[in-house]
């Protein structure tokens, strides 16, 4: 189970999206799999979007 601080320092909509990845799954080490691949996908893609990004730092 992910700690309140961890999604406390998430924006809202990743905090919502990591929360729903995988709850379907019955195996906890397949749905840490895919929470982790989920936030590193996230993080990618927000990098690789400059006008989100530079709305982020205004």
């Amino acid at each position: 189970m992910v700690s309140a601080e961890l999604l406390r320092s998430l924006p809202q909509e990743v905090a919502e999206g990591y929360q729903s990845v995988g709850s379907s799954e019955r195996n906890l080490v397949a749905r840490a799999d895919m929470k982790i691949r989920w936030l590193e996908n996230t993080a990618l893609n927000r990098l690789a979007d400059p006008v989100k990004l530079a709305a982020r730092n205004i």
